[in-house]
């Protein structure tokens, strides 16, 4: 019997910033020998629905978001494969809401708490060798990115393998909307 797919929900920067930690992530996978991913910053992971039906959550989600700003600060690093060296996000409210909001409309009861980050290599690397990365690179990044839209993304086991599904743009929002 085939493994049930498992799917996430991105944010990804793009323009200069999302060409530039793209960049950065090309060079450290290349130099620790670790798998190439595309930046992002993931809203809910695990995702183990019907495509069909996530994609049409996923809408449903963007259409009930409004463009934020993302902000990456501070570099870290973790002994998980997935969080191996990154970047912590900042918990602003638009953020976290999107993130409460994706978690009741995907019925996700989740204990762990959300904890937004930027992720630039993935691996078993030593803890010797991550800090000295993050002493070269600089722990603070004063980054930002707008996101405009949610991506679906296909995230089973193999990193090579994962594959853009869906990309749902956030509904437009008029001035009278706000009053």
């Amino acid at each position: 019997m085939a493994e049930e797919a498992t799917y996430s929900l991105w944010f990804r920067p793009f323009g200069e910033v999302g060409f530039e930690l793209k960049e950065q992530i090309k060079e450290i996978s290349k130099h620790y020998n670790a798998p190439f991913f595309q930046p992002h910053v993931t809203l809910l992971g695990n995702l183990k629905e019907n495509q069909t039906e996530l994609v049409q959550l996923t809408e449903t989600l963007a259409h009930s978001l409004k463009p934020f700003t993302i902000y990456l600060e501070k570099g870290d690093i973790d002994d998980t494969y997935f969080h191996s060296l990154f970047v912590n996000v900042r918990k602003t409210e638009p953020l976290m809401d999107a993130h409460n909001v994706a978690k009741e409309l995907f019925d996700i009861d989740e204990d762990t708490a959300y904890s937004p980050h930027l992720s630039l290599l993935y691996g078993k690397q030593t803890k010797k060798e991550k800090y000295k990365l993050l002493n070269i690179m600089g722990r603070s990044f004063n980054m930002q990115f707008d996101v405009h839209s949610v991506l679906l993304i296909k995230t089973d086991e193999d990193v090579n393998k994962w594959k853009k599904i869906h990309n749902a743009e956030f509904k437009k929002h008029h001035l009278e909307d706000d009053f």
